[in-house]
C-alpha cells in the first residue's frame, strides 16, 4: 500500500441521498470536497435497496396536485429524477400521502452527473474508512482504503452521511442507540408479468400469500407483501416484503438480515409465480443487493429532535430543513404504525441536530441526524435526507469561507425554508 495525504475543506462519508446533497451544498459554497462511498455506486438505500419512491418531498395533502415541501435542492433533484424516470408524483395516496416513483438506474446516473458537474469535488467508490484521528475535539485525519490503496485525508470538516453513524463508531464518539431498530424490508422484481390494474393485482397477491401460509408452504411471518407504488410498467413490477427478523446494531445481525432477505424474497416469489395467474410465466429479475434497513444508531448532536417537535410542527430559529412525512414506525412482525400531523404543514429540523455535541468539525445528515427513535421515523425518508444533506454541506462549505453561524443559518433558510 502507498500513503497519499490530501487536504480538503469538506470530507463527506457516504454517498447516499444525504451524501450527494451534502457534496453539492459544499461545492456550491466554495469548498474543496471529497466524497467517499463504500459500495460501487452512489445512491445508498435508494439504489442498493431499491426503495422505489421518494417520500418526504411533498406535503401530505387532500389536494390532487402534489406540492413540494421545499424549493431547495430536494426539489431540484426530484425534478431531474422525475424527468429521467418518466414518472409523476403519486398524489392523494393512502392517508393523503404524496410521493415520487423513480427508476433506480436513473437515480444512480443522476447522482453521478451531479457529482461530475460539482466544482472541486472528488468521489471515491469502493472506499472504506480504516481509521480516524481526533485532536482537541476535532477530527484531524481520516484514513480510508480504496482498491488496496491507503489514502489519508486532512479535512477541515467531516459530514457523516453513512446511515450507520460510521464516523462516530470508528472514532469512538457517543451515539444514541436502541436495543432494537425498525424492521427491514427487501425489494425484488418480477419480469414477464401479465399486466393488470394495481388494485386487482394487489388483492391477488394478498390472496396468494394467505393461501400459501394456510397450506404451510410459506412461513406465517412472510405475510407483509406489497407492490411498490408506481413500479408496474409493461411486464415488470417490483415487490416489497417486510422482513420479520429483529434488527440491532451488531455485525452478526446485519449479515443475518441480508441472508434472510434473499431467502425470503425467493420463497415469496416462488409462491406468487405458482399461485397468481398473471405471474405464471414470470421470473425474478433482481433482488435488491441490500436489505432496506430503515434506522440504526444515530449521532448525538447539540439538539435531539423530539417526537413532539414532529407532531406539533415545531419551527426553530435555526431551522434549516423542512419535514412533512408522518412518523412511520415499522416494528418486527407488525404493519407500519403511522402518526400524523395536520395536512399541508411541516416541522423544521434545526441545524443543531446536524452538529456533533462533542466534535467541533463534525456534521451528520440523512438517517443519522440527532433525533429520537420516533422523530427519525419521520426524518429518515429520502426527500428529507436530501434537505438535511444539502444543509450540512452548505453549512460546512460556508464555514470554510469565513461565514458566521447566524449568516449560515440565514442563507440556508433562504434556500430551503423561507421560500
Amino acid at each position: 500500500m502507498t500513503n497519499n495525504v490530501e487536504d480538503v475543506d469538506v470530507l463527506i462519508v457516504g454517498g447516499g441521498s444525504a451524501g450527494i446533497a451534502a457534496a453539492i451544498g459544499a461545492s456550491r459554497n466554495g469548498a474543496k470536497v471529497m466524497l467517499i462511498e463504500k459500495s460501487s455506486q452512489l445512491g445508498g438505500k435508494a439504489t442498493q435497496s431499491v426503495v422505489g419512491t421518494i417520500c418526504g418531498a411533498y406535503y401530505r395533502s387532500t389536494n390532487t396536485t402534489s406540492k413540494y415541501v421545499t424549493d431547495g435542492f430536494a426539489k431540484e433533484f426530484c425534478e431531474t429524477l422525475k424527468k429521467a424516470s418518466k414518472t409523476e408524483p403519486i398524489a392523494h395516496y393512502q392517508h393523503e400521502l404524496h410521493f415520487l416513483p423513480y427508476n433506480p438506474l436513473s437515480f444512480s446516473l443522476i447522482a453521478d452527473d451531479f457529482l461530475a458537474e460539482a466544482k472541486n469535488t472528488q468521489c471515491f467508490l469502493h472506499a472504506t474508512i480504516s481509521d480516524i484521528s481526533i485532536v482537541k475535539d476535532k477530527i484531524t485525519t481520516v484514513e480510508f482504503i480504496n482498491f488496496k490503496e491507503k489514502k489519508i485525508v486532512r479535512p477541515k470538516f467531516v459530514i457523516d452521511c453513512t446511515g450507520e453513524s460510521t464516523v462516530s463508531k470508528i472514532a469512538g464518539i457517543s451515539t444514541l442507540k436502541q436495543n432494537e431498530y425498525q424492521a427491514s424490508a427487501v425489494v425484488f422484481s418480477l419480469e414477464n408479468v401479465v399486466p393488470s390494474e394495481p388494485v386487482k393485482l394487489s388483492l391477488a397477491i394478498l390472496r396468494a400469500i394467505s393461501k400459501a401460509i394456510i397450506e404451510k408452504e410459506l412461513p406465517a411471518d412472510l405475510d407483509k407483501v406489497s407492490i411498490v407504488p408506481g413500479s408496474i410498467r409493461d411486464t415488470h413490477l417490483m415487490i416489497k416484503l417486510a422482513l420479520p427478523t429483529i434488527v440491532n446494531d451488531t455485525a452478526e445481525n446485519k449479515s443475518e438480515v441480508e441472508r434472510l432477505a434473499r431467502k425470503a424474497a425467493a420463497s415469496v416469489a416462488e409462491q406468487l409465480i405458482k399461485r397468481v395467474s398473471n405471474f405464471t410465466s414470470a421470473h425474478i429479475g433482481f433482488v435488491a443487493s441490500e436489505a432496506g434497513t430503515r434506522t440504526g444508531a444515530v449521532s448525538e448532536g447539540k439538539y435531539i429532535l423530539q417526537k413532539e417537535d414532529v407532531l406539533s410542527c415545531t419551527k426553530f430559529e435555526d431551522g434549516i430543513a423542512k419535514g412533512a412525512w408522518p412518523i412511520e414506525l415499522w416494528e418486527s412482525g407488525k404493519n407500519a404504525q403511522l402518526e400524523f400531523f395536520p395536512h399541508d404543514d411541516h416541522y423544521e429540523i434545526p441545524l443543531r441536530a446536524l452538529e456533533s455535541k462533542t466534535i467541533g468539525n463534525l456534521y451528520f445528515a440523512g438517517r443519522i441526524i440527532s433525533a429520537t427513535n420516533n422523530a427519525i421515523a419521520s426524518a429518515r425518508v429520502i426527500g428529507i435526507c436530501l434537505s438535511t444533506g444539502y444543509a450540512a454541506g452548505t453549512a460546512a462549505g460556508l464555514q470554510t469561507q469565513g461565514y458566521n453561524p447566524l449568516e449560515i443559518i440565514k442563507l440556508i433558510r433562504k434556500e430551503q425554508v423561507d421560500r
